[in-house]
């Protein structure tokens, strides 16, 4: 949003307490009202104010919001988990840059899994972040052994 057009520095908490709220209209079970936002603006700034931010941020970004989803996640957790391996300098040919197999592995293990866990209703209790961390475990025991 605020790569889009100039803001003013009296705006810049309310952008950010907005965000926060779209995050968690997003991201949450239990949504907090915009009044919850606007006394941790120290009542700076009103409840409508919040809510026309909110607005102009969407229309900023075309309305293009999503919940994340599990996939949202495999992809970035995934290549955290290679920077994470290349960083402690192990040897294993796995993790090689040469050898882009080990990536491709785990993220078939991962769509595979996903494919099959997300059609139970039991899956919706977990975050999806959670989910794709089990599901990376999982991969990851099954291709090390």
């Amino acid at each position: 949003f605020t790569l889009s057009q100039p803001v003013k520095k009296t705006k810049v908490q309310l952008i950010g307490v907005t965000a926060l709220s779209i995050s968690c209209k997003l991201e949450e079970v239990a949504l907090r009202s915009l009044e919850n936002f606007s006394l941790a603006t120290g009542s700076l700034y009103t409840s409508d104010e919040l809510e026309d931010m909110e607005k102009e941020m969407a229309k900023a970004v075309r309305w293009k919001l999503r919940c994340p989803t599990p996939c949202f996640w495999v992809e970035p957790l995934v290549d955290l988990w290679v920077d994470y391996r290349k960083s402690l300098h192990l040897s294993d040919l796995d993790f090689n840059e040469e050898n882009c197999d080990f990536k491709e592995k785990l993220l078939t293990i991962l769509y595979s899994v996903m494919d099959s866990t997300m059609m139970d209703i039991e899956a919706i209790q977990f975050r999806p972040w959670q989910l794709v961390t089990s599901f990376m475990l999982l991969g990851l025991c099954y291709l090390h052994g």
